[in-house]
């Protein structure tokens, strides 16, 4: 599952992914996505992975389109995660061909200033 809020104030938007990931939470989730992004023009996104599971397979499919849309909404993007999601991190910067940088869950805060920082 997931859930997508824009930051008040800022031009950011987080995602947040927990759980299994299927392709019906994309299917739900991609209009608010899309709406979310016509109303706040973000430059950045946080992707909060500190509970993601993962994804099943129909869900890994989507995924990489899902991925496509954020290389034209987006200046950089900050992955929340840890370690074990690296590689994963990686195939999210070759897709977008965006700055992503990596995170680890202790430091938010950080994730957030680097966003703000192209802002």
């Amino acid at each position: 599952m997931f859930e997508i809020n824009p930051v008040p104030g800022k031009p950011l938007l987080v995602a947040k992914l927990f759980g299994i990931v299927r392709a019906g939470d994309f299917m739900e989730g991609m209009p608010i996505f899309e709406k979310l992004v016509a109303e706040t023009h973000p430059r950045g996104l946080l992707c909060d992975w500190t509970e993601l599971k993962g994804w099943d397979e129909e869900g890994r499919s989507i995924r990489f389109a899902a991925r496509l849309e954020l290389r034209a909404k987006f200046e950089r993007v900050a992955v929340l995660a840890d370690s074990a999601w690296d590689a994963e991190v990686s195939r999210l910067q070759e897709v977008t061909n965006l700055p992503v940088r990596f995170f680890p869950p202790s430091d938010r805060q950080s994730a957030m200033a680097w966003l703000e920082s192209n802002t």
